[in-house]
């Protein structure tokens, strides 16, 4: 991902949060996944005291590959006659005589053209699957279901009254070149205001609400950036059933993250 794409990423993600309407994280219990243009904000655990946000690029209907399309098209000349191709515009309820083509390889052509640019190509592979399932068919996405990009990093930012720690390791990393999704953990629903943990409340709750998120997701590299407060950090810490061997940390310097130091299972003594 380009420093280009990080940026509308992350403004986009910024701004759906801010637009939500989230007073409180009790708000978000119930909420649906926000989605924009180019970014995913999908609630992954609401808790005491935090709200997990796990952020991504959307999947663009453009990532489709070519190469299916083409597969789908030879596999279709080879299975429909024109009669046949009738009666799956028919039961699909669309017009035959709209394709506008001469042959049949033009006709299909412009079918699978119509399928791509109104999201109807998993309805057009099923019917091909249904009534000629002696083929194996190419498989497409239901292009209105909205699928993140998957990354093989993830980025985990704990931003306790903080409003800038998300925006400023994405900074970071693309200015490394490494692409990743990201797990926002905050006290701010909308992340629009600092709100600082409870003075007047044991803050356990909050490291609860850390190990919970934690636990709902899977990747082969994280990347750990805390804006918190230290007695809060340390607690987290405390648990290293949570660290792995390989887990990045990196510190703010005052006007930027720094790595730091990779995690080792020599820490822990022997």
């Amino acid at each position: 991902m380009t420093n280009t794409k990080t940026e509308k990423l992350i403004a986009e993600s910024i701004s759906l949060l801010n637009k939500s309407g989230f007073k409180a994280i009790a708000d978000v219990a119930n909420a649906a996944d926000l989605v924009g243009e180019t970014a995913v904000v999908y609630p992954l655990h609401v808790g005491e005291m935090l709200v997990a946000y796990y952020i991504g690029a959307r999947q663009s209907t453009e990532d489709i590959e070519q190469k299916n399309l083409i597969v789908l098209k030879s596999k279709m000349l080879e299975a429909f006659n024109d009669n046949d191709l009738k009666n799956l515009c028919f039961e699909l309820n669309i017009h035959y005589e709209d394709l506008g083509e001469d042959t049949r390889d033009g006709r299909i052509r412009s079918l699978i053209e119509f399928a791509q640019r109104n999201g109807r190509l998993a309805g057009v592979t099923s019917y091909c699957r249904h009534n000629r399932n002696h083929i194996i068919w190419p498989n497409f996405p239901d292009l209105q279901e909205v699928v993140m990009q998957p990354q093989d990093d993830l980025a985990v930012i704990v931003a306790i009254n903080q409003l800038t720690a998300f925006k400023s390791a994405a900074d970071y990393l693309a200015a490394q070149n490494i692409s990743c999704n990201y797990l926002l953990l905050t006290t701010s629903a909308a992340y629009d205001q600092p709100v600082w943990l409870p003075e007047n409340q044991k803050w356990g709750p909050a490291v609860v609400d850390f190990h919970r998120a934690m636990q709902k997701t899977q990747t082969a590299k994280r990347h750990f950036f805390f804006a918190a407060p230290l007695p809060y950090v340390f607690a987290i810490g405390t648990s290293w059933a949570l660290v792995s061997t390989g887990d990045e940390l990196y510190h703010w310097d005052g006007k930027e993250y720094v790595h730091v130091m990779t995690t080792a299972r020599e820490w822990r003594g022997r």
